[in-house]
């Protein structure tokens, strides 16, 4: 394990040693995000950056952070991560219960045939487009039903945290593609 030499500043509350390691991480930290979670915004991805940042220096401050096993950028990366994905989660269950209460009683008189079989054709063509761990990952869970605990086993996770991850960004890709592909098409508005 190496010294966290990088942040040992923390200590000595050198406000300009602290501002300038904030500022260091934050590019790494921000195009990791990005790219793991396309579809968190700027702000919100600036916002969880900064808390991330609190966290490690609270952790460091308080003495519950004394050594690392890798660099701070990607420790701050792998708060980050989880920030994201409780945000991901709560935004997540705030539009199923806005979807949910928005559907219509009859579901078949929103779009005419012809447009369903078309956004039926979308999601077919999206899915087969999926990269190989999406398709085998959605495939365990959705048809044949695994547990988080089956997945991780089957495509040699370290965890059934990371399968349950790696589904989660698996669907918030899918999710994205559809409704880009959509709202193109003109099929839905919002």
């Amino acid at each position: 394990m190496k010294k966290l030499n990088e942040i040992t500043d923390f200590q000595t509350d050198s406000q300009k040693l602290i501002t300038d390691l904030y500022n260091a991480c934050k590019p790494k930290f921000t195009g990791f995000i990005h790219h793991s979670f396309p579809v968190i915004d700027k702000t919100t991805i600036m916002e969880i950056y900064h808390d991330s940042f609190l966290e490690m220096y609270s952790d460091v401050r308080a003495g519950r952070l004394t050594e690392l096993t890798s660099s701070v950028d990607t420790y701050l990366c792998g708060i980050g991560k989880k920030m994201a994905l409780k945000h991901l989660r709560k935004r997540r269950n705030l539009r199923e219960t806005e979807f949910i209460d928005d559907l219509p009683d009859e579901i078949e008189d929103v779009f005419e045939e012809e447009e369903w079989n078309r956004i039926q054709e979308i999601a077919l063509q999206l899915l087969s487009a999926m990269d190989a761990y999406c398709k085998e990952i959605l495939t365990l869970y959705y048809l044949q039903q695994k547990n988080m605990r089956e997945i991780a086993v089957a495509m040699n996770y370290k965890n059934e945290d990371s399968a349950k991850s790696r589904k989660s960004s698996c669907m918030e890709k899918i999710k994205t593609a559809f409704r880009l592909k959509l709202k193109r098409e003109g099929l839905i508005t919002k």
